[in-house]
């Protein structure tokens, strides 16, 4: 499975997801595929967390991309719950 992973921070999410390798039963790379997408400079809006994620799947191709994750801080961003 290829998953998508488009975030807000470009500090802590990368390495929450990253740990996932080394969990027992995590992510292993050969069943589960995690494509970590970090905000480009000052653009971490949930607008721009979109963006990023759609230009990743695009460059992926729309059919191999088998789940998009959007992450984001809900406390800094009323009404994304």
């Amino acid at each position: 499975a290829l998953v998508i992973v488009s975030m807000e921070g470009a500090k802590d999410e990368p390495s929450y997801f990253e740990a996932l390798h080394d969990v027992p039963g995590g992510v292993d790379g050969r069943r589960i595929k995690l494509v970590l997408v970090p905000p480009e400079e000052n653009a971490s809006a949930p607008m721009h967390v979109l963006t990023a994620a759609r230009t990743t799947v695009a460059a992926y191709g729309w059919s191999n991309v088998d789940q998009v994750w959007l992450v984001m801080d809900v406390d800094r961003h009323k009404g994304l719950e």
